[in-house]
């Protein structure tokens, strides 16, 4: 006869055995899917959202929008489980001939404590599972207007030729081809094959763009890839750009680099400690504080003003400067003027000054400029200095004898008054030379040899 301690050992080993049995039934994996079609005009407009979940929309010819849905579900009870795949098979949805709108959000809130999980679904209902996966297909119009929003997806579009309004909150996204669109994107990581005209406000994301036409940006704490843009207007904040080839590009930046990897036609920028790095330009319109800017060959630099920056080009053509304070500029060769009317405390350094020169003017204090004129250049000295030094070549200012030797007496019009602290100067090279050198200065050294 069992004893009553062997009895209640039976009994709980059995409700142990029940119990491991039904925490194994309700583990099961269980899986659903759907399809769902709907009429749409192929120039309508389809408005799509979508949570935590992936997203892959095809392209076709057909006048409707086709949607699939899968669900993998793990754990909870079957009635639970059941009010998941019923509202995860009834996507909310708005529907006429020109337009439709699918909502497919699942769940309104999820609360978890500990290993208890807590899931309040879009109907009111409240489900406990462990986990559970959507994924979702579409096939669209391709020349449909298509609005997208998402947050923490997974997304690819095949070419889409209608216009395009994203809204994406950490999600990944692969987009094939666009016409025109607009791009709202949080903490995501975008990749575009080809665009036409985009607008974007991004934050904290990383792009890689193939190829756009043309492209306005409003960017923080960004990365951008970009192979090839013809137009780029942007307002950066923090951004890192590196672009293979580009035709132009204005807008303003503070704390971003721009790495450009080609010849570029235009340039207008406001920058703030931040630095371009370019190959050719051949325009640039410019404003800069605690900012770099360095190129190859430039034919026109135009300036505003200029606080606590670099600038260094290999080639300029034309230089202005309306206002520099504390700058550094570096120009390996210059070839037809400089104009600095405004300049404080600033150093200019110009290797070499062609032939082609024409005239350089300007006001300066303190600092230095040196410019290593050729013996080639004929050229007009005309300057009012107080303080400071200016060194040039006096022998170029004097007549020539018979054997071409330097005289002692100076080509007219020679001026060269030192009263105090204050020289007047005024000479010429030559009886009518092209290029004008003309200046005041308080406190700045000169070296034009």
């Amino acid at each position: 006869m069992k004893t009553i301690k062997q009895i209640f050992r039976n009994i709980l080993g059995i409700l142990i055995i029940s119990l491991c049995l039904t925490q194994l039934s309700i583990a099961q994996e269980r899986k659903e899917s759907f399809v769902k079609t709907y009429e749409l005009n192929s120039t309508g407009d389809f408005s799509f959202s979508c949570y935590d979940t992936d997203l892959k929309v095809n392209t076709w010819e057909k006048n409707e929008v086709k949607l699939t849905g899968e669900i993998i579900i793990k754990g909870g009870k079957k009635e639970d489980q059941d009010e998941l795949i019923y509202v995860f098979k009834n996507p909310e949805v708005s529907h006429s001939s020109n337009s439709l709108n699918i909502k497919t959000d699942i769940a309104e809130s999820t609360i978890i404590i500990g290993p208890f999980k807590k899931i309040t679904l879009v109907s009111g209902k409240v489900i406990r599972v462990d986990k559970f996966k959507a994924t979702y297909t579409l096939w669209v119009p391709e020349s449909v207007g298509f609005n997208l929003k998402s947050k923490y997806n997974n997304i690819e579009i095949a070419n889409l030729k209608g216009e395009v309004n994203f809204e994406l909150n950490d999600a990944d996204l692969v987009l094939s081809e666009f016409n025109e669109g607009i791009f709202r994107i949080k903490y995501g990581s975008i990749n575009i094959g080809k665009g036409n005209k985009a607008l974007f406000d991004i934050y904290d994301s990383k792009f890689e763009i193939k190829e756009i036409n043309r492209m306005s940006l409003e960017s923080k704490y960004s990365e951008y890839d970009i192979e090839k843009v013809q137009i780029m207007v942007f307002k950066s904040y923090d951004d890192k750009f590196r672009i293979r080839e580009i035709s132009g590009m204005t807008g303003d930046a503070k704390y971003t680099d721009f790495n450009i990897e080609s010849n570029m036609g235009i340039l207008k920028s406001n920058l703030y400690d931040s630095k371009i790095n370019a190959k050719n330009i051949n325009k640039v319109t410019y404003t800069a504080k605690y900012s770099d800017l360095k190129a190859l060959n430039v034919g026109s630099c135009e300036i505003s003003s200029l606080y606590d920056s670099n600038i260094e080009f290999a080639k300029v053509d034309e230089f202005t400067c309306k206002e520099s304070k504390y700058d550094d500029i570096i120009f390996e060769s210059i070839s037809k003027s400089v104009y600095m009317p405004n300049t404080y405390d600033s150093k200019l350094k110009v290797l070499k000054v062609k032939p082609s020169f024409e005239s350089f003017e300007g006001e300066f204090k303190y600092g230095s400029v040196i410019m290593k004129l050729g013996p080639a250049l004929d050229y007009s000295l005309n300057f009012e200095i107080t303080h400071g030094s200016v060194n040039y070549s006096k022998e170029k200012f004097k007549l020539k004898n018979n054997d071409n030797s330097d005289s002692d007496t100076f080509l007219g019009g020679f001026i060269s008054i030192k009263e105090g602290s204050t020289h007047t100067f005024k000479a010429s090279t030559s009886a009518n030379p092209k290029c004008k050198i003309k200046f005041t200065a308080y406190d700045t050294d000169f070296n034009f040899n």
